[in-house]
């Protein structure tokens, strides 16, 4: 039997597999589409991841701008560029201004305002603009290099609103801090990524944070006398009068010598309000200040540690325990042996600062600028505080004492008078020492004086609760 080959036959050999094409066909079709879908998602989890990056480098550059400030204004003098190169003012001097009642403002700054940018390791580049525009220069090479900018207390002469936040800082001593932050430092003009109605441009990440911040005064409840101690005052025997003390102020009641212990009145040479015998603005067994003497009785469960007596002169002065005075970011220490050049040096390069002195001092007639209005805040953590003829010392002075419990503390006059305009506290008991006859300690209540260390020295702190990252209503 024969096989058959006609045309019909290689016909039906050539159609075969049309099927599984078209099968194929659909399924490869499928698979596209879900390719196409998954990567779909794909793009869109990486914009949204890259969104995300900008978004928190802008974010931590504005919070890094807050805690900046707070460093800032804590710090001592500063140049153009942030930095202790040729220091002309401090941070809080160019752009706070603080009036007699403490109430913070700010000059007139024409958009002029504090801008840094990360060069890829930290904050370097920074401009502290004083009163001409300054912008830093833009770190070259490649990266996203993230930038603030911040404003302090109003920023501008528009009326701000009034919003709770508007009257709290009303209030003395307090400031706004507002800080941007943005993915790129501005180049031009056009640029409004750090302004204070920022807008940022395409593929830039903006945050804006704010908070509140204090200023947490290194002398909170000034004296009421000239000279205050917690156990007694005790002039030298001779000459015959070698404490002068002199309180016109009638606010304070024109106390010149507040004691919790004796005061030998005969040695002290008091000048009080007109038409008020001297003698009676003497104020010697203070029931205050002895009660300070007085040990808390123990509690159940335990109390914490009581306070020494002069631990507690110490916080009835200032208000905090002795460490944590101590520890605080506005006061600078003057190590032992401390001097008055020491003293000048300070005061040059750290303007309303706390100076805490280890051991005794000793100061000649440079010690500070008596002509102006830049008291000094001293606390001397010795025994003695030595001064030369011709001191002219314009302050606040608290005298720490020995280790006994009497805590003597002793002001030695070098052969010659010395006086101090403002006020003199001693933790225990305070006394002089002379040399000649020309001896002479003059205390003079400076109400002025004491004001300016109540409402401009201290540290800067954060207000608690008053950061945010949205804007008021």
């Amino acid at each position: 039997m024969s096989t058959w080959h006609g045309p019909h036959r290689r016909a039906a050999q050539r159609q075969r597999g049309a099927a599984a094409l078209i099968v194929v066909m659909v399924l490869l079709f499928l698979v596209s589409l879900t390719a196409a879908y998954t990567n779909r998602n794909l793009i869109f989890e990486q914009r949204t991841s890259a969104n995300q990056y900008r978004g928190t480098l802008a974010f931590e550059a504005a919070d890094a701008g807050v805690e900046w400030s707070l460093a800032m204004l804590n710090g001592g003098v500063i140049s153009g560029a942030c930095d202790d190169a040729s220091p002309t003012k401090s941070f809080a001097q160019r752009y706070l201004a603080i009036a007699a009642d403490g109430k913070v403002t700010h000059p007139v700054r024409n958009g002029n305002w504090p801008t840094c940018v990360f060069d890829g390791t930290d904050w370097s580049i920074c401009t502290c603009p004083d009163d001409t525009a300054l912008a830093p220069t833009p770190p070259t090479g490649s990266g996203i290099f993230p930038a603030f900018r911040v404003w302090l207390a109003a920023p501008g002469p528009a009326a701000v609103p009034a919003t709770p936040e508007s009257q709290l800082l009303n209030r003395p001593g307090l400031v706004s801090v507002q800080s941007h932050g943005c993915t790129r430092l501005p180049t031009s003009s056009g640029d409004r990524c750090l302004d204070f109605e920022p807008q940022a441009e395409v593929g830039d990440g903006l945050a804006r944070v704010r908070a509140v911040l204090a200023l947490r005064s290194g002398l909170p409840t000034p004296p009421a006398a000239a000279v205050t101690a917690r156990l007694g005052v005790n002039p030298a025997a001779s000459p015959a009068l070698p404490l002068r003390v002199v309180n016109t102020h009638e606010p304070s009641g024109g106390l010149t010598v507040l004691s919790g212990g004796a005061v030998d009145a005969s040695r002290v040479a008091a000048q009080t309000l007109p038409g008020t015998p001297g003698e009676f603005s003497i104020v010697a067994g203070d029931a205050r200040l002895a009660a300070l003497a007085t040990t808390a009785p123990a509690t159940t469960p335990p109390a914490p540690p009581a306070l020494s007596a002069g631990d507690r002169m110490f916080v009835a002065t200032f208000g905090v325990k002795r460490e944590t005075y101590r520890e605080q970011p506005g006061l600078r220490v003057c190590a032992s042996p401390c001097s008055a050049a020491a003293i000048n040096a300070l005061l040059a390069n750290n303007p309303d600062r706390v100076i805490w002195v280890e051991g005794n001092l000793t100061l000649d007639a440079s010690v500070g600028d008596p002509t102006t209005t830049t008291p000094v805040l001293l606390i001397v953590d010795g025994d003695t505080l030595a001064l030369d003829p011709g001191v002219e010392l314009y302050g606040f002075v608290y005298l720490v004492g020995d280790t006994t419990v009497a805590a003597t503390a002793t002001v030695a006059l070098n052969g010659g008078a010395a006086s101090i305009r403002g006020a003199l506290v001693a933790e225990g008991t305070l006394q002089t020492s002379t040399t000649s006859s020309a001896d002479e300690l003059a205390v003079n209540y400076d109400a002025v004086a004491l004001n300016v260390l109540r409402t401009r020295y201290g540290s800067w702190v954060r207000v608690g609760g008053s950061w945010r990252d949205f804007r008021s209503p």
